[in-house]
């Protein structure tokens, strides 16, 4: 299988293409054996303006000089490949979510402390680079590839907007609406004590809601509301999508 794959003339890596099929392959594996599989998606901070700065030679050579940087870090079974321009996805086969955490971490700390040496004309440039990473896994953040590729691609954005230089997991689409209420330390404190407790963030907020509800429905009933009724006095809007 593998003299059949195209790969990246630059890289050597797999092309996205095959890649693609590669990960769609390991859906229908994993869900034969009732398994698990990591799908990484990163790219380099500042590439565009170290391309800028020193040209496309340079930037075409230090992809390489990363692409050894991820074969080293990764394991056999581990499969890279080259997106469009500074873009990689990775596909770690039988690996839990903690597991491929671990894995691109372990990248992500070398290649911070790593000097790439990259030849020039006159003298050899030295050059520091970081990655930035989303991180999603088979079945617990998508059943199928193209989940698991958006999955991967949002928590690369989130890791991008976080300051860049970090591995962020897939969160579950339910819950990123809670952003937008909560403030950043409130929501570090859930993600804290929901790891503490060994329970999802989302069963936390449940909790806390019916609580709200035992709280100040009796206030409600003694003031003429029914439970589940608006203040208006009019029913609450009903989800016909079939979603609960």
């Amino acid at each position: 299988m593998d003299d059949q794959l195209h790969r990246d003339a630059a890289t050597g890596l797999v092309m996205r293409r095959d890649f693609d099929r590669m990960v769609e392959w390991e859906v229908r594996k994993s869900a034969d054996r009732k398994g698990s599989f990591t799908l990484i998606c990163l790219d380099i901070d500042q590439f565009h303006q170290i391309r800028l700065t020193h040209g496309e030679e340079v930037a075409e050579v230090l992809l390489r000089r990363l692409t050894d940087v991820f074969r080293g870090g990764t394991r056999q079974g581990d499969v890279i490949s080259r997106g469009v321009a500074d873009q990689f996805f990775l596909l770690l086969p039988d690996t839990r979510p903690e597991q491929g955490f671990v894995v691109i971490e372990d990248v992500r700390r070398l290649l911070t402390n790593s000097t790439l040496k990259i030849p020039g004309r006159s003298e050899a440039l030295s050059l520091q680079c970081t990655f930035s990473a989303g991180l999603a896994t088979y079945p617990k953040d998508g059943a199928d590839r193209e989940t698991l590729q958006r999955k991967a691609a949002a928590a690369l954005f989130r890791a991008k907007s976080e300051g860049r230089n970090r591995v962020c997991m897939a969160v579950d689409e339910k819950m990123v609406l809670k952003a937008n209420y909560y403030a950043r330390s409130q929501l570090d404190r859930l993600t804290s004590l929901a790891r503490g407790l060994d329970r999802t963030e989302a069963s936390l907020l449940r909790e806390a809601i019916e609580d709200l509800f035992d709280k100040f429905e009796p206030t409600l009933e003694g003031r003429g509301h029914e439970p589940g009724e608006t203040p208006g006095g009019e029913p609450p809007a009903v989800d016909r999508s079939g979603r609960h």
